[in-house]
């Protein structure tokens, strides 16, 4: 039988997870030098994963690196809560070059404390 380790990081992720799950549709992400922010539809990955998708064009593309940090704007899936701006790390980004996010790079999220 194999014994299951739960460590603090664990549980915070755990945590971040259930914070995201199903309470915003999309996030907003303002970068210097940038007119007007970009907004972005949240997708769900693989369990408690949130990516957001941009195209291989955009002008943000070469702008957005794993590791950096912003303090992103969440809006509420529910019309009567309010946006919240939560730090945000960028954990990896992948490009899609065939199937069904072809032209994109997948650019996945995590919630900092």
């Amino acid at each position: 039988m194999m014994e299951m380790i739960v460590t603090d990081n664990f549980m915070e992720q755990k945590s971040a997870a259930g914070f995201f799950a199903g309470r915003f549709y999309s996030v907003e992400v303002d970068l210097d030098g940038i007119e007007y922010p970009y907004q972005f539809k949240l997708w769900n990955g693989y369990p408690g994963v949130k990516f957001v998708l941009v195209k291989e064009n955009s002008e943000i593309v070469g702008r957005l690196h794993a590791g950096d940090v912003f303090n992103m704007k969440y809006h509420s899936i529910d019309s009567n809560s309010p946006s919240e701006f939560i730090d945000t790390e960028i954990t990896d980004i992948t490009r899609k070059d065939e199937g069904r996010f072809k032209g994109h790079y997948l650019v996945e999220l995590s919630l900092l404390n």
